[in-house]
């Protein structure tokens, strides 16, 4: 069952990507800018949500 999720969660996020690169017109160096950035809010937001459940 999680695998089907994070096969949905990867397909939205290059789904995402296409849509900013399309709207933005983006060339391939400031996509993987954002795709970069955005791994990094993703960690970011993981980490809260770890220490978050780890203070409960």
């Amino acid at each position: 069952m999680q695998q089907v999720s994070l096969l949905s969660y990867k397909d939205g996020r290059t789904l995402a990507l296409r849509a900013v690169k399309e709207v933005l017109g983006l060339g391939p160096v400031r996509l993987e800018r954002v795709q970069k950035r955005l791994e990094e809010l993703e960690n970011e937001n993981f980490n809260e949500l770890f220490l978050e459940h780890l203070r409960k």
